[in-house]
């Protein structure tokens, strides 16, 4: 299960890197359900939130500048 999990990995941080968080978020999340005590796949779930609220708020920004 090891080398699935890390090849996951591997393909997760691409997605990441890639800033393709939504795909990213989805192979972490993956993970996580094979290997519920993984924590550093769980810090980088928490990272790409972290991106996605940021996102978030600066599309609101915009869409208030807009107006």
């Amino acid at each position: 299960m090891s080398a699935e999990i890390d090849r996951l990995f591997e393909k997760a941080n691409d997605y990441f890197y890639k800033n393709d968080y939504e795909n990213a978020m989805k192979v972490f999340k993956e993970i996580i359900e094979k290997d519920p005590k993984n924590y550093l796949r769980l810090q980088k779930i928490a990272k790409i939130e972290s991106k996605f609220q940021k996102v978030k708020s600066r599309i609101r920004a915009a869409a208030w500048d807009l107006l």
